[in-house]
């Protein structure tokens, strides 16, 4: 068993047990006694509620349980539960599913399941740093520069296109192919060698 509160400070237990486990094959059409079955195409059970929030908020709603007062509906039991609170659940629930897998002899299901939750928390605080070091100011300027590369604004691109810059040097024109020789060479005549060239200039 796994507890945690939400946030009105009501204490929520998560326990598996093979009764939990079929409510959650029944209504939510997962099988927990198979983590490592294929949910989906390439997505074992484990990773389906890992990367899914609803598949994950329907098995809490199975195997969650508290303390029940008289004449409370369940609007009114989950009236406390935030989105810290889903957090906690969350963690509740994979502390709980791998403590099952372990027992139950899934132990290549319990590792990556753990090494999915390091990676993925991982995963966000970087790319929330990478986020913070963006610039809106760029960012509008590249949405400017998006919208007048369209259809409509095409023609307008076209005049409003800026001046070559040192930054931004403009692009080497093809070069003309002419048949004018190099100066100071003279291309030699077919059927000539350059001795009867350079004769023949000698007498004009």
């Amino acid at each position: 068993m796994t507890k945690f509160t939400d946030g009105d400070g009501r204490e929520w237990r998560i326990t598996l047990t093979l009764g939990a486990i079929d409510r959650v094959l029944d209504e939510v059409g997962i099988d927990l006694l198979k983590p490592d079955a294929e949910a989906e195409p390439d997505k074992p059970v484990w990773f389906q509620i890992l990367d899914d929030e609803r598949t994950l908020a329907k098995v809490l709603g199975v195997v969650m349980a508290t303390d029940a007062v008289g004449g409370e509906t369940d609007d009114d039991r989950l009236a406390g539960f935030d989105g810290a609170s889903l957090t906690k659940a969350a963690e509740a629930f994979f502390t709980e599913f791998m403590r099952f897998c372990r027992d139950r002899g899934h132990l290549n299901a319990a590792a990556a399941i753990e090494k999915a939750l390091v990676t993925r928390q991982l995963h966000q605080e970087k790319a929330a740093k990478q986020v913070a070091r963006i610039s809106p100011e760029r960012l509008a300027e590249k949405a400017v520069r998006g919208a007048r590369e369209t259809d409509a604004f095409k023609e307008l691109a076209d005049v409003m296109e800026p001046e070559p810059t040192p930054e931004t040097p403009a692009p080497d024109k093809p070069k003309k192919s002419t048949s004018a020789s190099t100066p100071g060479k003279r291309p030699a005549s077919s059927g000539s060698t350059p001795g009867a060239t350079r004769s023949a200039n000698s007498t004009t």
